[in-house]
């Protein structure tokens, strides 16, 4: 490549990408100490902490015995951002919620047939009955329109549920749920509708349907094939089954929503055979007073709309108001009678409805109830005979992004924007709370310091104005524990779910373990509780509003939350255009048989799933840089299709990794790369050294006692080869954490130790440990940019483009690197693709290869612009893995897909996302490249980032386009930020309203910056778990939620290396 071939490059990434973790004042301020704050300083704390996470996933044991129950705990809403900032308002970063203990974790699909953002109908009718649909329907196939009056009543659309294999094959099943027993979640058990708000005869005839042929929900509830035998139903709801003139409510007083005469609580009290005991209750002491062995069947519901929020129980002394836990608890009791067992679904359904209303005090508090549920659930049954599976139907648009300190206030703010006003932790892609965040009149945001966030429904900031904020299209996370919870691992499409649970416990037509054990006894082949509590936390049977009518002081509620709640899923204009699927599999998909032959494919894969034990030769870790849930399963989108994995996501093996620094919650590239390469946490921005080295201290990080060793250490130590391979600077953050030990991760070169006050003589710069470091020096291969941070700037000039670089002391490193080695080692420096292709890998010793000045560019500006003499960065790990393959003792390589992380923080989606095509590509290679009998691969990321994945877009549509209209009547676009310098693009400055994207010639561009709700220099990080994908030898330790240090010591496990615990048969 010629020198003038650089004109096609942006001259500024050459100059300052410092800006990527810009120290805004109010981020520099003196953290809070985290409950184990001195222990967590130490070396030794991390270490004895990884090794107990070790010895427990080693412990673990597969359970291959016949569930007698199962239980699915189903969070409404319940996105791995509420997970993360409901476990730091629980109990701190470091102290998980109950359910984050199981032993197995999955990743689930959610997208709906016709829409790639889901509902919580299309969703049900997924985890329930193993059968993807269409958005707003349940129970019923893809043939069946949404509204569509004559579709739903052909019984060979019909979906049977879990519940109802259950009850066929002997087993109790029942729901609970804090929402009305009609809403979209619990009608997934029993009804079959073309549109989930048909939930009495009024919204039928309403629609234009005949409500004598269009069985409403609370009808099919009453008498539906599955519903009248269910054995408990308990939530909220009483309204839809009671006439609005001819009936009082038993506690309010008021009617009800039917039109058609009817009271259907009464009507399924006689709707049992004679001697059944049928019993109803309304409210907490009825409820605690049934006696589960006097009970044939209980319907509980305490509340006209849906359950209070717990935080209302609380606040307003609602004492009537069953929690969650005692619901499940008398649910179980009464299941429990059944000795063949029993299926629960419990639903903590208010989440959802907080993050609609962008009231996250609410999410969150409804998180942690739902997490006290599950622990009730799984220490009241043995995990011997008990299946409990905890999910997600969906996600949503809330960030938790900013930098916090540790132990700061996840309801407070984060840090402050380019507009001089602080921004919080906690914000929203879109919704109602726009309104209090904006000046609407003059377009700027407002102080949040002067507002009173004291109140449980502080409403939190929002992008962009609706009645409603949109779902997330990311993946959401599945937890289990119990028998057969090792089948939940992996990554696959949410209708699965039910499959499996079936399978564990010999209920339904498909696969089943009994058919494989017939050792067995006819008992457990026979005996199979599913118990499913699909627990969508919300709360206690109440409102979702804030003003209660004042003369019912017991009770209050919302005036809204009584009448209409329909808004919660709001069906704007271009959100309701006709949309015929756009899947490659658009017919076969709307078939009952597809989903279900499908699910049978993924069971048989799952079931021959075996634990490799060999110990592993080579050891391959691949890092996206910044790649969240949102940024993988978009890239899946752009890439293939919402049903197309990327090639990692194919892997057998799934975890969560926690990602936070000793002293801020959301972290940065540095102290992840500590934690994942040398299995220790530290400071934020320092690499390769403990908590005990503050940021910027130029003597505490000369201590050789911080130094914390990394992986690749470990295995040159151990006889094997090691390298690097990164598509930004060799000397960034997340490589450096291979060899480096600094306190201040910009200290790339000395003019950055010289910037902040150190002594150059004293402080070795990072490029200069590249060279003469302990590890740095004997990696085999090193491949990335970075070249200016190696020469002089006014002495020496780039290979390329003729500048000189950014070192002030003279010295030419890539010249002293090359003459480092032992006489007769041939060290070979490269800086093109065509030299980097030619390297024989059998005559060279050592690869140096750089190949821009800074980072290296962005795939589409290589492709776009011609760039011939870039390599891919597949390119780059096939020449790496070549010469690192020629040691018989096998290596450890370290990749990065860095730029994903600058594509997101310059708020510039196509580039990120684009990137981690790229980085799935790299990864198919190395897999296919190298036996999963001796060869382990590790797929993670170091942190998340703000950017949203919402709206309402149909299956099919471009992912960079609008997926809706805000209630202000512009378009907004289906990937967003919660900040950054998007913002600017999107405002019209002269209206002080949003920007219309349609009114923008260059949206289509590779460089367009997509929305942000708040202008800060660079985006931020987000800090809510990142997955970790694993195949090969000992992949099956890497499932499970965990900390992000415990990674290289399950790596150095499998691999044999290390001073830790080890897999080799002499230990």
């Amino acid at each position: 490549m010629t020198v003038g071939a650089r004109s096609k490059r942006d001259g500024k990434d050459y100059d300052s990408d410092k800006r990527y973790h810009p120290r805004l004042p109010d981020e520099d301020e003196p953290v809070k100490a985290s409950r184990n704050a001195e222990q967590e300083q130490t070396i030794e704390y991390w270490r004895n902490q990884a090794k107990a996470t070790v010895e427990k996933h080693l412990m673990r044991k597969e359970n291959t015995n016949i569930a007698k129950n199962v239980i699915l705990f189903l969070g409404d809403g319940m996105s791995l951002s509420t997970v993360a900032l409901a476990r730091i308002h629980a109990g701190g970063e470091e102290t998980p919620l109950f359910f984050e203990e199981f032993p197995y974790v999955g990743m689930a699909k959610t997208y709906c047939v016709d829409y790639q953002v889901p509902d919580s109908a299309c969703t049900a009718t997924a985890y329930l009955t193993g059968v993807k649909t269409n958005m707003d329907t349940i129970g019923v196939n893809a043939h069946v329109q949404v509204a569509d009056c004559e579709a739903g009543l052909n019984r060979s659309t019909h979906t049977s549920s879990i519940g109802q294999w259950a009850i066929d094959a002997g087993k109790d099943a029942g729901l609970v749920t804090t929402t009305r027993v009609t809403h979209a979640s619990p009608a997934g058990m029993y009804a079959h509708t073309a549109f989930r708000d048909w939930e009495d005869d009024s919204y039928v005839k309403e629609d234009g349907c005949d409500p004598e042929k269009v069985d409403d929900i609370a009808e099919q509830l009453v008498y539906g094939e599955t519903a009248p035998k269910l054995r408990v139903i308990l939530g909220g709801g009483r309204r839809g089954f009671l006439d609005k003139k001819l009936h009082q409510d038993y506690e309010t007083g008021k009617g009800g929503q039917r039109t058609d005469g009817r009271h259907l609580i009464n009507e399924w009290l006689r709707n049992g055979p004679f001697g059944e005991n049928r019993t109803f209750v309304w409210n907490r002491s009825d409820l605690l007073a049934v006696d589960p062995h006097r009970t044939d069947r209980l319907l509980g519901m305490f509340e006209p709309g849906h359950c209070a929020y717990n935080l209302d129980r609380i606040e307003k002394q609602l004492d009537e108001e069953p929690t969650l836990s005692e619901m499940v608890d008398k649910a179980t009791d009464i299941l429990s009678t059944n000795p063949n067992g029993f299926f629960l679904f419990v639903e903590g359904g208010r989440i959802d409805h907080a993050h609609h209303d962008n009231r996250a005090k609410y999410a969150l508090d409804e998180t942690v109830e739902f997490a006290k549920a599950i622990e009730l659930a799984r220490k009241k049954f043995s995990e011997e005979d008990t299946l409990i599976v905890v999910t997600s139907d969906h996600s949503h648009s809330v960030s938790f992004a900013g930098y916090s300190s540790r132990g700061k206030d996840v309801f407070g703010t984060a840090g402050t924007g380019k507009d001089g006003l602080p921004y919080m932790t906690i914000s929203y892609a879109n919704g109602p709370g726009y309104k209090k965040h904006v000046d609407s009149k003059a377009g700027v945001r407002l102080d949040v310091r002067e507002m009173d966030r004291s109140k449980s429904n502080f409403a939190f900031p929002a992008m962009l104005p609706k009645d409603s904020e949109t779902h997330g299209g990311e993946d959401v996370a599945v937890y289990a524990s119990g028998p057969w919870s090792h089948l939940f691992t992996g990554s696959y499409e949410q209708n699965v779910i039910p499959h499996m649970m079936a399978y564990a416990t010999c209920i339904g037509r498909g696969l089943k373990a009994c058919d494989r054990v017939r050792t067995v006894s006819k008992m457990y082949r026979t005996a199979g509780i599913v118990l499913i509590v699909a627990a969508v936390l919300g709360a206690v049977c109440g409102a979702p509003t804030d003003d209660y009518d004042n003369d019912k002081v017991q009770h209050p509620r919302l005036p809204d939350d009584y009448d209409s709640d329909k808004r919660y899923h709001p069906r704007l204009p271009d959100e309701n255009k006709p949309n015929l699927p756009k899947s490659r599999n658009a017919e076969q998909e709307q078939t009952i048989e597809y989903w279900r032959n499908q699910a049978k494919a993924t069971v048989e894969k799952l079931t021959a799933k075996k634990e490799n034990t060999n110990v592993a030769k080579n050891v391959i870790m691949f890092l996206g840089d910044g790649m969240s849930i949102s940024t993988v399963a978009m890239a899946r989108v752009y890439a293939g299709g919402e049903e197309k994995p990327l090639a990692f996501e194919e892997f057998p093996f799934v975890g969560m990794s926690k990602t936070y620094c000793v002293d801020y919650q959301v972290a940065d590239s540095a102290c992840t790369a500590t934690a994942y390469l040398t299995g220790v946490k530290g400071n934020y921005e320092t690499v390769g050294v403990n908590a005990h080295v503050p940021l910027l201290d130029c003597n505490a990080a000369l201590n050789r006692s911080t130094h914390t060793s990394s992986i690749g250490q470990w295995a040159m130590d151990a006889g094997k080869d090691a390298g690097l391979v990164t598509t930004t600077r060799v000397t960034h953050a997340s490589p450096s954490g291979v060899y480096a030990h600094v306190a201040n991760r910009y200290w790339e070169d000395d003019y950055w130790v010289r910037e902040d006050g150190c002594d150059p003589d004293k402080v070795d710069d990072i490029a200069e440990q590249l060279v003469y470091g302990e590890t740095a020096s004997k990696l085999r291969v090193i491949l990335g940019g970075g070249r200016r941070e190696f020469m002089d700037r006014t002495i020496h000039e780039d290979y390329e483009t003729g500048k000189g670089g950014f070192r002030m002391d003279g010295r030419h490193l890539i010249n002293e690197w090359i003459r480092n080695g032992p006489a007769g080692e041939n060290r070979t420096f490269v800086w093109k693709r065509s030299d980097l292709l030619a390297v024989d890998p059998h005559r060279t010793d050592r690869l140096l290869g750089m190949f821009e000045p800074s980072h290296c560019v962005y795939n589409l500006d290589r492709v776009h612009k011609n760039l011939d003499e870039e390599p891919t960065l597949s390119e780059m790990v096939d020449k790496a893995t070549d010469i690192l393959s020629t040691n018989p003792n096998g290596f450890f390589l370290f990749v990065e897909g860095g730029r994903i992380d600058h594509g997101h923080h310059d708020n510039q989606a196509r580039y990120a996302i684009d990137e981690t095509v790229e980085f799935a590509k790299a990864i198919d290679l190395a897999r296919k490249k190298f036996s999963e009998e001796d060869t382990l691969i590790v797929v993670t990321s170091d942190h998340s980032h703000s950017v949203s994945f919402s709206g309402y877009p149909s299956r099919g549509q471009d992912i960079f386009s609008a997926a809706g209209t805000g209630k202000d009547g512009i378009p907004y676009m289906t990937i967003s930020y919660a900040n950054g310098l998007g913002f600017y693009k999107h405002v019209d400055k002269v209206k002080g309203t949003r920007a219309n994207v349609r009114d923008m010639d260059d949206a289509g561009a590779d460089d367009f910056a997509f929305p942000a709700m708040l202008p800060v220099e660079l985006e931020t990080h987000g800090g809510e778990d990142v997955a970790v994908y694993a195949s090969g030898p000992w992949a099956h330790l890497f499932t499970g939620s965990y900390e992000q240090n415990v990674i290289p010591h399950m790596m150095a496990y499998a691999s044999c290396i290390g001073k830790g615990l080890k897999a080799c048969p002499q230990n």
